[in-house]
């Protein structure tokens, strides 16, 4: 049902109380959400409820409804960042009477006799026409999904056969599906796990971007093997903690199929053949951003595009996958320059064995608005662009890029936590 008129205008007139409430609006519907709906705890993560990165999030999808409640196409980049991340945890439309049921419960709770009738009706038309909307985008994202090969959709079984440590804090699990179908997936991709911890005694969800190789993709005809994730562990990480301390080769979980959008720019300028497909493409990555880096570096490097590596990590201890870049600095020579910022000190190459190569520069320090002198108001154009990484370290990098005339609409991103406002 549309909103009216008089509905527009009682949503509009919220924006105040939304503006100085809204956090802790949504904090409070999430705490009654979780503790009266336990089937739903599986798709939150406790670590995002208690810094209220998660709320923050929900109450500027609020704020930002309410004033364009006239016209949502201002919304839709970032509407379309939330069907992927649903898609990716396999929100169905049920879930969303229950996030209605609890968002205006808490709401009427907060205005007391300032939620009149007519003012909860109002956000309740509101709120369903939304979700109505992102059911119907979710909706066709299952229906594309299940087009590829071996895709699924929900979680199936699935089984730990192999851990390496790739870090003092990073390690890799590698996953075989328990009826031996995987689909192949996009460079830059992700899956969800499911997985019951001992302590917590509830099933917990992560999203983990797949951390295989780009000849993983390429060596099989007919989907995978296996599927590699790689996670670092997270001081107080429920999940990380989880996986680093009890997980072993035989460790029963599930899986959902691949998600995520990271490559589709590219791949839709292929089909166009527009102009974009050859530009250099340059790709920031900080810390456990690595991991869908792994795949996407070099699919455009097989593809013969030159590529601009800036890869940031925080100590060498902590530093993963030295022989990925080492092999790629040497079979690419003539595409590839990797810069490498270790921002707690760098040991001898020969100790940590660094690679060699021409093409690959290590510094002994944090990556700074100096090291990007490279790109002008003049050439800041003639690239794409890949941001990958925490939220902070991106931040960094977008701010220096945007001043120099780039629309960070462009900028394919993915940071490591729930969407970002």
């Amino acid at each position: 049902m549309p909103l009216t008129d008089k509905q527009k205008e009682i949503i509009t007139a919220s924006i105040p109380f939304l503006e100085s409430n809204g956090v802790e609006l949504t904090a409070n519907f999430y705490a009654y959400m979780l503790e009266t709906y336990p089937e739903v705890r599986p798709f939150f993560n406790k670590t995002h409820q208690k810094t209220k990165s998660q709320p923050k999030i929900l109450a500027f999808a609020l704020v930002n409804y309410a004033k364009n409640i006239n016209d949502l196409t201002p919304l839709l980049g970032f509407v379309r960042q939330i069907v992927e991340k649903h898609v990716g945890l396999q929100v169905t439309p049920e879930q969303y009477d229950i996030v209605g049921t609890c968002l205006l419960k808490t709401l009427s709770e907060m205005l007391g006799e300032a939620a009149t009738e007519e003012f909860i009706e109002a956000w309740k038309v509101a709120y369903f026409d939304l979700a109505n909307i992102l059911i119907g985008l979710e909706k066709e994202r299952y229906a594309t999904e299940l087009k590829i090969e071996n895709a699924w959709l929900g979680f199936k079984d699935a089984t730990v056969f192999k851990i390496v440590e790739e870090s003092d804090s990073i390690k890799s699990i590698y996953i075989k599906a328990n009826d031996g179908k995987l689909p192949k997936f996009q460079p830059g991709q992700y899956i969800t796990i499911r997985l019951e911890t001992d302590d917590e005694q509830s099933l917990q969800s992560r999203e983990y971007s797949l951390s295989n190789e780009y000849n993983d993709l390429i060596s099989q005809e007919h989907g995978l093997d296996h599927y590699r994730i790689s996670i670092r562990k997270i001081p107080n990480g429920i999940a990380s903690n989880f996986i680093h301390n009890h997980v072993s080769e035989g460790f029963k979980l599930q899986i959902t199929s691949p998600y995520g959008k990271l490559l589709e720019p590219a791949l839709k300028s292929i089909e166009e053949r527009t102009e974009e497909v050859n530009k250099p493409v340059v790709f920031f990555v900080g810390g456990i951003g690595i991991t869908p880096s792994l795949s996407l570096v070099e699919y455009f490097l097989s593809r013969g595009n030159d590529v601009k590596l800036f890869l940031s990590n925080s100590n060498t201890t902590s530093r993963p996958f030295n022989d990925w870049v080492s092999t790629i600095v040497s079979k690419y020579p003539n595409l590839l320059q990797v810069n490498e910022y270790i921002s707690k000190g760098v040991e001898s190459n020969s100790k940590l064995n660094l690679p060699t190569g021409s093409n690959y520069k290590v510094h002994d320090r944090r990556i700074n608005t100096s090291d990007l002198s490279f790109f002008t108001k003049e050439n800041i154009n003639d690239y794409n662009y890949y941001l990958i990484g925490p939220l902070p370290f991106m931040k960094v990098i977008q701010d220096d890029l945007s001043g120099k005339g780039l629309d960070v609409s462009t900028i394919n991103s993915e940071q490591f936590g729930p969407v970002s406002v």
